[in-house]
């Protein structure tokens, strides 16, 4: 327990000194309202492939861009690549598990307002969606079951705050990734083509008619997630060499 305080105590000194990152939250919050005011003329033709890219990325990898350059992972010398925030905490006499759950915080604080807001956007205004013509229950366990997404999905992208060395087998890695990422977002797009519905239309067909299953099993998924990562980062922690 006092190791949550003293994390929730450094999260919030933080923010109060990364104004920034509130004007990115709004920026980023009225971009994502636009589209979501555009995305009536993607529902149920092929481009609501596009607007599942869009939609998945709010709860992947727009909470890290819209973070203050402080936090987000980047260059810190010529071999070694980690948050700025990280290595900082790192000179100071606080566990390693505190400083992992204060990142855990701060990624939250940056993550869920945004895509709680968005999706209570999505449905404020779902008179103009037509496969958004759902009960307030079943959109509430849609909102549960992506939340718990970004939960466990935005915490792994998160994780890369820790740091890495910038050796060529990482750089491997890396261009592994972006074409892992261009793979899945040109499957993402193409889902609508080959299927009935997208991905995102389709999870809601799949909370209308498992609502139960799924949505614990989301909610599992991110309580899994949470001790999975935080562990993990943990781990990495203590491997990195910071000085």
């Amino acid at each position: 327990m006092k190791d949550w305080k003293q994390a929730i105590w450094i999260a919030s000194f933080e923010l109060k000194r990364s104004w920034r990152g509130v004007l990115s939250l709004l920026t980023i919050f009225i971009f994502y309202t636009y589209l979501i005011l555009a995305m009536p003329f993607w529902v149920d033709k092929p481009g609501s492939g596009v607007s599942d890219v869009l939609f998945i990325l709010l709860f992947t990898f727009v909470p890290s861009w819209c973070k203050p350059k402080s936090f987000q992972f980047q260059m810190i010398n010529g071999s070694f690549q980690a948050s700025p925030s990280m290595v900082m905490l790192t000179q100071l006499p606080i566990r390693e598990k505190t400083i992992i759950r204060s990142r855990m915080i701060v990624h939250f604080l940056f993550s869920f307002p945004i895509q709680f807001v968005s999706l209570l956007t999505m449905y404020l205004i779902s008179s103009r969606f037509s496969w958004f013509n759902i009960s307030p229950f079943t959109y509430l366990l849609f909102m549960v079951t992506w939340l718990s997404f970004g939960v466990y999905v935005g915490l792994g992208i998160n994780s890369i705050e820790v740091g890495r060395m910038a050796k060529d087998k990482n750089k491997i890695h890396t261009l592994i990734g972006i074409c892992f990422l261009i793979v899945v977002a040109v499957s993402i797009v193409s889902f609508p083509l080959l299927f009935p519905y997208s991905i995102v239309g389709g999870s809601m067909i799949l909370i209308e008619q498992y609502p139960l299953i799924v949505t614990m099993t989301s909610i599992f998924l991110a309580i899994l997630g949470i001790n999975y990562w935080q562990k993990k980062m943990e781990k990495s922690l203590k491997r990195m060499d910071y000085y």
